[in-house]
């Protein structure tokens, strides 16, 4: 593959949409801000929703978004779809490896459930027993079919899997814990409160920081800790719409240091695991009273100061069928923003209403310029719209 850019890393657009305008690419004049140069790579008809990098298989991609899976060997010059007919309702949203054994994969679905491949993704099976689900009318066919809530996260343990759920249900806890690979789950989020509607379900997001423990995050819930089976709310210091979390982040450096995007407030940040939350410094030119919504966050784990975040904000280009979370009408622009300093100053290279879906960082090859030593390749999903 081609050498990166030396101005920034190489974010590779998965599909071809006309999303992010040319002008809107390059730096504006004055600011010290890099153009930001994309790839197309596919693969191609249909969104895509994230990039994922198999950690025991170099070149190894994976790519979920609606309906369907697909997988590289070849760090995406070529794709091969690992989906079954009974999977396409719906989005993958999220998608893991067994810590046992790496071609046992996990996937996550906004309707059709959790399924569990054995054989590196070639054929897979729903495992659901324990989970609630429900009927509705086929989008398409308007007939009745069982969809089961949607699964946002999965966290993989040495001892249990845990997925994160969003559901305007309240019968839905926001985690399920499973102690048999998948086979059966169990309720494991009721302390956790949230409010719900279907306008904006209980979005539950899944980490685990450098020790090992769990963290989650609800939209409109908090944040909450996994300490000795039980779960803690650190959400000190956090009200109103800093609660309305749309992303979590663990950091690749620091166990204490957790990071949350918000919906209307901004990134906040501890670094006391939840003690005390700090909000970030806006970046230049961001009104204040029209923050966009941070749909998602990324850090590099070869540099601790390079920290990404996606913003989608309100006007052209924004649609209700982006997964999760789709920003207020009022919300100021969007785009992509990059600090070099843990989020201390920002550079907004890209401004726009869309930001993209998620940004992955392949921390298994490095590459050192005028930033330091980073990781070399990113990739970049883009999907809802049409």
């Amino acid at each position: 593959m081609k050498m990166p850019s030396p101005a920034l890393p190489r974010l590779i657009l998965i599909v071809v949409l006309a999303v992010l305008a040319a002008a809107a690419i390059q730096p504006r004049a004055g600011t010290g801000e890099e153009p930001l140069r994309w790839r197309q790579i596919g693969p191609y008809w249909g969104d895509r929703f994230q990039v994922i990098v198999d950690p025991g298989k170099a070149g190894r991609l994976y790519c979920i978004g609606h309906g369907s899976i697909h997988r590289s060997d070849d760090e995406g010059d070529s794709w091969k779809p690992l989906y079954q007919s009974d999977m396409s309702l719906g989005t993958f949203l999220s998608f893991a490896f067994s810590l046992e054994n790496h071609r046992t994969l996990f996937a996550g679905s906004s309707m059709t459930g959790f399924w569990r491949s054995d054989d590196g993704g070639a054929s897979w099976s729903r495992k659901v027993k324990g989970l609630p689900s429900f009927e509705i009318n086929h989008p398409a066919t308007c007939s009745k079919v069982k969809v089961w809530p949607a699964v946002v996260s999965i966290a993989p343990a040495k001892d249990a899997l845990y997925l994160g759920m969003s559901s305007p249900h309240e019968t839905v806890s926001p985690v399920y814990r499973s102690r048999d690979s998948g086979e059966t789950w169990e309720p494991y989020g009721e302390a956790m409160k949230a409010r719900r509607s279907p306008e904006r379900p209980a979005v539950c997001q899944l980490a685990f920081d450098r020790r090992d423990r769990l963290w989650a995050a609800i939209h409109e819930g908090g944040v909450y800790l996994l300490n000795e089976g039980r779960w803690e709310k650190r959400s000190q210091g956090l009200t109103g719409k800093d609660e309305e979390i749309t992303f979590l982040l663990t950091d690749p450096f620091s166990s204490d240091r957790v990071r949350i995007g918000t919906r209307r407030g901004w990134i906040y940040e501890t670094n006391d695991r939840g003690a005390s939350w700090k909000r970030l410094p806006l970046p230049g030119g961001m009104n204040a009273g029209k923050i966009p919504l941070v749909y998602w966050m990324a850090a590099d784990f070869n540099n601790p100061d390079l920290l990404w975040a996606g913003l989608s904000g309100s006007g052209t280009g924004v649609s209700n069928e982006q997964p999760l979370f789709v920003p207020d009408g009022d919300q100021g622009p969007g785009g992509i923003v990059v600090s070099r300093d843990g989020g201390r100053h920002w550079l907004w290279p890209v401004r726009s209403a869309y930001s993209g879906i998620r940004l992955t960082i392949d921390p298994n090859e490095t590459y050192t310029d005028t930033w330091g030593k980073r990781s070399k390749h990113y990739f970049k999903t883009s999907g809802a719209e049409i």
